[in-house]
């Protein structure tokens, strides 16, 4: 942002996973140059091939924001180096990921 001259916009980024929890369906509250919001999920393992989980609550906000909703995916991630491969998806988690449900909740 600071490059795009959004200096503005830049001092807004927020890690909302640690300043207000975990369960909004996003991680990261950033910004496209334009303003408009720009939500941030971000997935992270060692290798390339692993899979990873993703919430009922991620899929249904990013289904609801497909429009400013981004997943970065971080693979072959060495967090002794902090370096890693970076891929990153635009929209509906839905429609972007091959889903198998594997964990369902139960209650008598």
């Amino acid at each position: 942002m600071i490059k795009a001259n959004r200096a503005d916009l830049a001092g807004q980024v927020e890690h909302v996973s640690d300043t207000k929890g975990d369960g909004l369906g996003f991680d990261i509250l950033s910004f496209n140059v334009d303003g408009n919001p720009k939500f941030i999920e971000v997935k992270t393992s060692i290798t390339q091939s692993e899979s990873f989980y993703v919430t009922k609550n991620e899929l249904e906000f990013s289904k609801d924001y497909s429009g400013y909703f981004y997943l970065y995916r971080l693979t072959e991630f060495d967090w002794l180096n902090n370096i890693g491969n970076l891929f990153m998806s635009h929209g509906n988690l839905y429609k972007l990921l091959d889903l198998k449900p594997i964990l369902y909740q139960g209650k008598f």
